[in-house]
């Protein structure tokens, strides 16, 4: 089934979201989303956003952050200097993220992906962090996170980061990308409206259509 992101939204898990249909080829995944992930929230355990459809409850995707720290000795020498009055490294945490089945391919991990990008840099605007971290549930999900430029921590391993400097780059390049969108969405219908009067100004001065004989 074709999924229209247009009309896709993420927001705040709460109590009203419908759970228990979706579907994931990753069964913990799954179901933990249909299970605990409420209970988890409300303990403040973790927060979690769900995409779905406009005029539906029924979760389609999700996700869900909670907070980290890193030993020292897993990160690069320029970290570990940044952090260094700090026992350990401050980080935020991806526990979960997926996509139902029926809608897989379409663009929506994407998606989900650059809003955690987004939720990752506004806690970084509040508070120290240094990388959104994960742990990949197998080499398939690695290669994945690897497309977002996600490193591994050591060789083969599945646990991941990606440095908050790098996160802040790609949203702005995604800002900018939209801005440049909108100025030239605004340009088209500016033209547009140009054009319609220009059109509307010819036909109220073109002469009168000369009558037939005997009309």
């Amino acid at each position: 089934m074709p999924l229209d992101l247009a009309r896709v939204r993420i927001e705040a898990l709460n109590d009203l979201h419908e759970r228990s249909r979706f579907r994931c080829s990753y069964r913990r995944i799954q179901n933990f989303l249909r299970g605990n992930i409420c209970r988890a929230q409300r303990r403040n355990a973790l927060r979690a956003f769900v995409a779905c459809e406009e005029g539906s409850r029924t979760v389609v995707g999700y996700y869900y952050l909670t907070a980290t720290s890193v030993e020292h000795e897993d990160v690069g020498l320029e970290a570990a200097v940044d952090f260094n009055q700090f026992n350990k490294i401050p980080a935020v945490y991806l526990g979960m993220i997926g996509v139902h089945t029926t809608y897989c391919r379409q663009g929506l991990g994407t998606e989900l992906m650059f809003d955690i990008f987004r939720q990752a840099e506004e806690v970084a605007n509040r508070v120290g962090i240094w990388a959104l971290t994960l742990d990949a549930v197998d080499e398939e999900a690695a290669a994945y996170y690897e497309r977002f430029d996600f490193q591994r921590f050591k060789p083969g391993s599945l646990e991941m980061y990606l440095p908050i400097d790098t996160i802040r780059a790609v949203n702005e390049t995604r800002r900018e990308a939209d801005e440049e969108a909108r100025l030239e969405a605004e340009r088209l219908l500016a033209e547009a409206a140009n054009e319609e009067a220009v059109d509307q100004q010819a036909g109220e001065g073109a002469p009168p259509a000369e009558r037939t004989i005997g009309a």
